[in-house]
C-alpha cells in the first residue's frame, strides 16, 4: 500500500511538472489538485499556483486586449496593450491591437485636422 501510495505521489508530481511546462489553465487546475490530494511537496505545488496565476493573467490580458480592439478609445488600447505585452499574449492579437491603435490615431488626427 505505502509503495502505490509513493508511485501515486510520484504519477502526480510528474504530472504537475508536465502541466507547468504546458499552457493550459484546465491541465493545470487538474494537476495541481491532483498533487495537493497525493501530498506533492509544497515547493511543486506553489511552482504550480505560479503559473496558474502567470496563465490566467495572460488569458484576462488578451480578453482585455480583445475588448479593447472591438472598441474606440485610444487610451483603453494602449493600456490592454502594455498588459497585454507584460503577460506574454500571443503575437497575433498584439499585431491586431498595434494595427486597430495605429487605425484610431489615423481617425482622431484626420477629424483634428477637419
Amino acid at each position: 500500500a505505502a509503495k502505490k501510495k509513493a508511485e501515486e505521489k510520484a504519477a502526480a508530481a510528474l504530472e504537475l511538472q508536465k502541466a507547468i511546462a504546458g499552457e493550459s489553465i484546465q491541465a493545470l487546475e487538474v494537476a495541481l489538485n491532483e498533487a495537493q490530494r497525493h501530498s506533492v511537496d509544497g515547493v511543486t505545488i506553489e511552482q504550480g499556483q505560479q503559473r496558474l496565476a502567470q496563465l490566467k493573467a495572460r488569458k484576462e490580458a488578451g480578453s482585455k486586449l480583445q475588448a479593447a480592439i472591438a472598441g474606440e478609445s485610444i487610451q483603453a488600447l494602449e493600456v490592454a496593450l502594455n498588459e497585454a505585452q507584460r503577460h506574454s499574449v500571443d503575437g497575433v492579437t498584439i499585431e491586431q491591437g498595434q494595427q486597430r491603435l495605429a487605425q484610431l490615431k489615423a481617425a482622431a488626427a484626420k477629424k483634428k485636422a477637419e
